[in-house]
Formats: C-alpha cells, sequence, structure tokens
C-alpha cells in the first residue's frame, strides 16, 4: 500500500514545485510591465496607449470619464476639454494613466506686418510646446512664436502639436506701400458660417480707376460638409449710394465642419468706394440630397379634426438642403386624410402653414384636393422649396375651393 502511494507523493510534490516557479516567473515578469502616468490628446485627435512588455491581446482597456473614447486595443480619441483616467488590466493587475484632453489656439489667425517689424503670437490651451515653421522663409522667420517680417509678400506660419497643426496667415507690406485701409466691419456671423478678420485696403490702379484688396477668414459653422462658399458684399459712396453688390469671395474647394479657412481676392473698380457690407453667404452642400434634421419642428398629430367631417389619419415631413442657402430646406410633406360620406364630393383647398417659434406664419402651401366620392381617403405628396429653417411648428388648415 505504501509503495503504491509514494509515487502519487512524489509527482504531487513536483506539480507543486512547477507552480511556483511559474508563479514566481510571472511575478517577475510583471514588475517589468509599465504604463505612462500621463498623456496629452488633443480634441479629435487619436494616441496610441500602450502597455510596456505586456503580451499583445492579453490586455484590457477600460476608462473613467467620458471626456475621451478608448478602443480595445488602447487608442484613445480625445472628445472634450478635461481628463479622464485610462484603466489597463493586464492579468489581475491594473495599471492607471491620466489623459489630459486639449484644445489648442492660436492667438491671431491673421497677421499684418510692413518690412523690418516683428509680433509675437501665442500657442494657448496646451501645456505640449509646438514646433514652429513658416510657409516662406524669404517673407518671414517664426521662432517660438516670434515672427520678423523679412520682405513683402504672404506667408504662414503653423505649429504642430501632436499630429495636428494651427495656422496663422501673415501679410508683408513694404514700408513705402500706397495701400490704404479702408475701415470695415471685421467680424460677421451668419446662419452656417461665420466670417472674422475681414480688411479691405486699396491703392490706385490709374487715374480713374482702383485696384480693393479683401482677404477674411471664412469658418463654416455648420454641421455639413461643403464643397464651396460664396460671399457677396454691397459697395458704397461716401454719399452712402449703393453702386454694386459684388462677390468678393468664391471658394470651390471642400470646406469641413468647425474648419477656418484665410481667403483674399483682388478686384478692380472705378468707383472711389468707402465702404464695404457683406450681406448674403451662398454653401454649396457636398450632398445636396443629404437629409437635415427636422425632428425639432412640432406637426400635426395623426387621428386630428382640420375641420368637421376631415380628418388626418397620417402625417410625415422630411427635410434635405435647399440650393445655395443655409437660412432654408426643401421639405417633403406627406399626409393621408379620412373624410366623413358627407364631404364626399367636395373641392377644398389645402393650407400647410410653416410658423416660427413665435408663432409667425413664416411660410404658406396651398393646394387643391377633389374629395371623391368613390373613396373616404386621400393621400397626398408635396415637395415645398424655399421653407425657413427657423420653423418651429406646422398647421394644417381647409377652406372650400
Amino acid at each position: 500500500m505504501r509503495q503504491r502511494i509514494r509515487p502519487f507523493l512524489v509527482l504531487f510534490i513536483l506539480a507543486v514545485v512547477i507552480v511556483m516557479i511559474q508563479s514566481s516567473t510571472v511575478d517577475a515578469a510583471s514588475k517589468k510591465v509599465s504604463l505612462c502616468k500621463k498623456a496629452y490628446v488633443s480634441k479629435g485627435e487619436i494616441l496610441q496607449l500602450k502597455l510596456k512588455r505586456a503580451k499583445a491581446g492579453k490586455v484590457k482597456w477600460t476608462k473613467k470619464g467620458n471626456q475621451i473614447v478608448i478602443s480595445k486595443k488602447g487608442v484613445v480619441s480625445g472628445k472634450k476639454k478635461g481628463s479622464a483616467i485610462v484603466i489597463a488590466q493586464y492579468g489581475k493587475k491594473k495599471y492607471k494613466c491620466r489623459v489630459y484632453v486639449e484644445v489648442p489656439k492660436l492667438s491671431k489667425s491673421l497677421v499684418k506686418l510692413t518690412v523690418g517689424s516683428s509680433t509675437r503670437i501665442l500657442l494657448q490651451g496646451t501645456k505640449r510646446a509646438g514646433g514652429w515653421k513658416t510657409s516662406n522663409a524669404k517673407v518671414i522667420t517664426v521662432s517660438k512664436g516670434r515672427i520678423k517680417a523679412l520682405a513683402p509678400g504672404k506667408a504662414a506660419v503653423s505649429v504642430k502639436v501632436g499630429k495636428k497643426q494651427y495656422r496663422c496667415n501673415v501679410r508683408v507690406l513694404d514700408k513705402d506701400s500706397k495701400k490704404e485701409s479702408i475701415p470695415v466691419q471685421s467680424d460677421y456671423t451668419f446662419n452656417g458660417c461665420k466670417i472674422s478678420s475681414f480688411g479691405v485696403e486699396r491703392e490706385r490702379a490709374s487715374a480713374t480707376a482702383y485696384e480693393y484688396y479683401f482677404h477674411g477668414i471664412i469658418t463654416n459653422t455648420s454641421p455639413y460638409l461643403l464643397s464651396g462658399i460664396t460671399v457677396l458684399c454691397n459697395e458704397y459712396l461716401a454719399d452712402g449710394t449703393m453702386v454694386n453688390k459684388c462677390m468678393i469671395f468664391d471658394m470651390n474647394s471642400t470646406v469641413e465642419p468647425g474648419q477656418p479657412y484665410f481667403k483674399e481676392e483682388e478686384q478692380k473698380s472705378n468707383y472711389d468706394i468707402t465702404k464695404f457690407e457683406i450681406v448674403e453667404i451662398h454653401p454649396m452642400f457636398q450632398n445636396q440630397e443629404e437629409k437635415i434634421d427636422v425632428s425639432g419642428i412640432e406637426c400635426p398629430k395623426d387621428g386630428s379634426m382640420i375641420v368637421p367631417g376631415i380628418y388626418l389619419d397620417h402625417f410625415l415631413l422630411s427635410g434635405k438642403h435647399s440650393y445655395a442657402s443655409f437660412d432654408t430646406f426643401e421639405a417633403k410633406v406627406s399626409l393621408v386624410l379620412h373624410y366623413d360620406p358627407i364631404a364626399k364630393d367636395r373641392g377644398i383647398q389645402i393650407h400647410i402653414k410653416f410658423l416660427d417659434s413665435n408663432g409667425q406664419v413664416v411660410k404658406v402651401d396651398s393646394n387643391y384636393i377633389q374629395l371623391m366620392d368613390v373613396s373616404t381617403t386621400s393621400a397626398r405628396e408635396y415637395t415645398i422649396q424655399d421653407v425657413p429653417i427657423n420653423t418651429k411648428r406646422i398647421v394644417i388648415e381647409m377652406t372650400d375651393a
């Protein structure tokens, strides 16, 4: 009996020794595993975190805080300004890293200098040091945000923070330049678009004509991707007479939401213009068929009575972009009417009214309907152009035709 037990005892002791060796090996290896204590990422930027000396696929990534999004592979996306904790679990041990989400920006987006002068722009909203560059070293130099003007011309200063670049446009004029600045309103806010740092200079082109120079920063404040933006401006003489409405900016390139773009144009005129006023913005939508959100518009309720004997069985509203306008949209209205036998063989006018937040009617679309005597329902679909984007409620009214 003892001879039978002895081999099992030897095997048991051997197994215990192997487990102890493996455990000590894992403990020794786990001491080498590490994760950075803090990291920085810009809003909209991604950052790959790594647990050093950990086996791939064995790390579980989680986070505390809604400032970031983290993937199963440890890729962090900056969501909003603030900080959050990233937790990497490897085996039974957890490693933590605080991630700071920053929103870097430059203190200026446009600088005008004369040859020999200098100025400084600041990198704000970040604790990281950026790498500064100039697009034209013959026109300007830059060092840690200090810009020095060398020669007349145009250039840009850029600074890279992480994987993102931030840009400031620079215009350098000769000391003896004969260009004169015309006082204008520098900032304009339209529905879906913002224009900032707008400026106008001019100089004599001939005895009877001037050359006008326009510059400004255009930002697409809508949530939509655009394929271009056109900006129109009214021009006035000194006595207040408007002499022209002209296109001063014409962008024929992709304009991303929230992204500022520097734009400049020049044109010649025989008028001595003393006042410029930006009056219209026309967008070109990348996807003209893209649906817009109309969920905030209060619509007539299904089953409601429109007039005695005629009821609304169903109402559906959808919308898409209007051509070249942020202020209106194209509405598609589908409705089904139900009517009592007493209303059969009757001609009516249906009026679809669009109201703003103050209850004021901003658009009316009227259509004729003949209620047939062979049915008690009537389905209709209408496409209505140029519905104001500030529509908050829709009502339906009827009158006899």
